[in-house]
């Protein structure tokens, strides 16, 4: 289906033969139902036994008086509602009118009415549209009375000028959220009736004909405004053919809206944003005068249109006024992401029930996207005691929410030592399919070459004599691919120089590694060839290769800019929300190696987790531009399920994860994604993401979280679906992840607790910078 549909404006309407009504909130529907049925349901819901004839009696006071008294009124009312409306006061129509006229004043004596009897469980707005007391029409609306007093003002309206395309989706606002206006409500009604496709076949070849006519009658005077009968023209021979082959069908559709309200002020305001709301689509409303209770009929569920206001379409425009709405998620092990845009409903989805632990949260600066990384991670911590949340934090963005849950945070500094060398024996090493130890390897071997990125690019000799170094490093340690050797005390960058020296020097390993008896082999295999030993020539190379490669690791030397990588790390994790604050130390050519070495560091740490630990990289397109922290994003996100691990990757625009093999595999490993408000989308990122043009432009215009209270997503779930969702938070949360917390003054703000009762060491503060509403939500 297209995302625009032809309405095909040009063709005339038929008879309706099949009804559907529907009532937002709650949507019941009936199709093929006849009048008398309808009415009879009606009937016995409100426990109206008797017939229409027998009201006459019970509207009188039981006197031959009362009876003519009660009759001269009826006949009466009849005579003024035929003038107002215009319409001959002849016998057929005042008979019809005093039958509609017995039937209100029998309902003003019952007691209950309504299609439910209790008047809670329905709201008073829908009893009064199913079955009210009793109906005043006015010019252009009518007043529904009820019991009680309770009344309600409503106005129906029709579409006068139908767009010539309509967008899927069209009518979803009005299905699900409504009016915004206060005290106003909006139904719709949908009247669908079929065409036999014969006689429209007939009727197009017509049409057709006459089209032709035009046309040649045009060009033959030398006109050239001949575009529109040419695009008729196309779409009736388009229809023809598809009719001829059995594709299409046609319909006869009326659409009437209801809006309902509680005074002619809001059903006016009402009125206008519903008319405002359809003319984004081109479509023109108009109110029907005088013809109000007429109306009725069209929006009742009875199977009946006395309006016949129709517009012929095929099945595939019918089908964009459908509510054809997004999956509903909800997952009780899961975390409240947001809103479902079209239905309210709350979208709850548990990232670590899914094959792969990791989100993927992209969109513009201010779109809401650190919102909601931060109320994602708020709400975990809330319904998961044992979770760990550690964040890599860049530019410093996660401090006010770690300070309001009283987190820790690790600044990265030149006092602060992380071992980029460090290993972690796995608790559950037979679920992963490769060797940590190889792994590892890999790791530091892109720590380094990340290091030497752009300053000058290691020759294959010199990488293999680092490679060498790094497992040298190791051995001196015991550690080998063995995964039991995991547990020992790790090297540090000070082997891996100690050994790049000694290679300088041209020894060989023999002579400055002593590795355990059961490491001796390995010993051997990282040594050179006894011929190459015999080769003073190839020492030589060896040696200048150590040296070459030596001095350029002089930076995590004693003293260089880089020596806080050089040592036993000496961070220590003391709580479960923790921030690794790389503020400090970012210049623009720091930040890829120090996320990637922390990355590596809690990768490590992931594997002796017991419960369920989230990794949370702000930024994260500073480690997207190397293909060495491409590589152990791609580690982590792989791996990270088999540890309980998951990652939460923050990034601009999904655009940064097609450009590379490398970052496609990492956006596929993530189950969960969501794209908030984006400044563009290219076309590769959209067949990627399987994008209709619809959905693409919604995340183009999504609504952005620091111009209003809430913020918008298309948010992606493996096995679910894509969906529309919006972001929101109640004040509390909001308060916790706007980072202006202050508990003991929300507790007396909302009367929680008494002012005396605040302990006297604590201050209750100013009050917040402002209402949410002027905030918003910040990224």
């Amino acid at each position: 289906m297209g995302e625009f549909v032809e309405t095909y404006g040009a063709l005339p309407s038929l008879v309706l033969l099949v009804s559907v009504f529907m009532i937002l909130g709650s949507t019941p529907i009936f199709l093929n139902a006849s009048p008398g049925a309808i009415r009879r349901r009606i009937a016995d819901t409100v426990g109206r036994s008797e017939g229409v004839s027998g009201t006459r009696a019970s509207a009188s006071d039981g006197t031959a008086e009362g009876v003519r008294d009660a009759e001269n009124e009826f006949v009466s009312e009849a005579v003024r509602r035929l003038q107002r409306r215009g319409e001959d006061v002849s016998g057929e129509a005042l008979r019809d009118e005093l039958e509609e006229i017995e039937y209100e004043r029998s309902m003003d004596q019952r007691a209950t009415t309504g299609a439910v009897p209790d008047a809670d469980d329905r709201s008073e707005s829908t009893r009064l549209s199913v079955a009210p007391n009793r109906i005043v029409e006015s010019k252009s609306y009518i007043k529904r009375l009820g019991g009680n007093r309770n009344e309600k003002l409503a106005r129906v309206l029709i579409i006068s000028d139908y767009p010539s395309r309509v967008a899927n989706g069209w009518l979803d606002t009005l299905f699900t959220t409504g009016l915004s206006t206060k005290g106003a409500e909006v139904r719709v009604s949908q009247q669908i009736w079929p065409r036999d496709s014969q006689t429209m076949k007939q009727k197009l070849n017509v049409r057709a004909t006459r089209l032709s006519t035009k046309l040649q009658e045009k060009r033959e005077k030398g006109k050239v405004n001949t575009l529109e009968e040419e695009k008729k023209l196309e779409h009736i021979n388009r229809l023809r053919d598809e009719l001829t082959a059995g594709s299409a069908k046609l319909f006869d559709f009326g659409l009437y809206f209801e809006v309902v309200a509680q005074d002619e002020d809001a059903l006016d305001e009402g009125t206008q944003e519903l008319k405002q709301h359809l003319a984004q689509s081109n479509a023109r409303l108009a109110t029907l005068f005088d013809r109000q209770r007429q109306s009725q009929r069209a929006i009742a569920p009875l199977a009946d249109d006395p309006i016949r206001k129709t517009q012929v379409m095929d099945q595939r425009a019918l089908a964009t006024a459908f509510p054809f709405t997004d999956p509903t998620v909800v997952e009780p092990s899961g975390v409240l992401l947001g809103f479902h845009s079209a239905t309210n409903s709350p979208v709850v989805v548990d990232r670590f029930q899914r094959s792969g632990h990791n989100m993927l949260i992209t969109g513009k600066i201010g779109s809401g996207k650190s919102y909601l990384a931060k109320l994602a991670m708020w709400r975990r911590l809330m319904i998961d005691p044992d979770a760990e949340v550690l964040i890599i934090d860049p530019v410093g963005g996660f401090g006010d929410i770690v300070d309001a849950v009283d987190g820790q945070k690790v600044t990265i500094n030149s006092s602060t030592i992380i071992n980029p060398l460090e290993i972690k024996a796995a608790d559950n090493l037979e679920a992963t399919d490769s060797n940590p130890y190889d792994e590892k390897i890999r790791s530091v071997m892109g720590m380094f070459e990340s290091h030497f990125e752009g300053r000058r690019e290691l020759n294959k000799e010199e990488e293999g004599v680092l490679r060498r170094a790094i497992r040298l490093a190791y051995l001196r340690y015991g550690i080998t691919k063995d995964p039991e050797t995991h547990g020992n005390e790790s090297p540090t960058l000070d082997d891996v120089l100690d050994v790049l020296r000694n290679l300088a020097d041209g020894l060989s390993p023999e002579e400055f590694i002593d590795p355990p008896p059961e490491s001796e082999s390995v010993l051997a295999s990282l040594s050179a060839s006894r011929d190459q030993r015999r080769s003073a020539e190839s020492q030589k190379r060896i040696a200048e290769y150590a040296q070459s490669v030596l001095l350029g690791l002089e930076d995590f030397q004693q003293g260089g800019q880089r020596a806080n990588l050089n040592g036993e790390t000496n961070v220590r994790l003391n709580e479960r929300v923790v921030q690794f604050d790389l503020s400090n130390v970012a210049d623009g050519r720091n930040e890829g190696l120090l996320m990637h070495i922390v990355l590596d560091w809690l990768f490590q740490r992931a594997k002796n987790n017991d419960g369920n630990m989230i990794v949370v990289i702000d930024e994260a397109h500073y480690m997207l531009g190397h293909d060495q922290s491409l590589d152990m994003l791609n580690l982590f996100v792989r791996h990270s399920r088999h540890y309980g691990s998951g990652l939460t990757l923050i990034s601009q625009t999904v655009d940064e994860f097609m450009h590379s093999e490398k970052a496609k595999e990492i956006y596929d490993q993530c189950d969960i994604r969501a794209l908030m408000r984006h400044q563009d989308l290219s076309e590769e990122a959209c067949e990627a993401l399987g994008f209709t043009e619809r959905e693409r432009n919604f995340v183009l215009q999504a609504q952005a979280g620091n111009s209003a209270s809430y913020s918008e997503s298309l948010l992606y779930v493996t096995g679910i679906g894509k969906l529309r969702m919006r972001v929101l938070s109640n004040d509390f949360e909001h308060h916790v992840v706007d980072g202006d917390l202050d508990a003991w003054r929300f507790l007396v703000d909302n009367e929680i607790v008494d002012p005396d009762d605040v302990p006297a060491h604590e201050s209750t503060g100013p009050p917040p910078r402002g209402p949410r509403s002027e905030r918003g939500q910040l990224d």
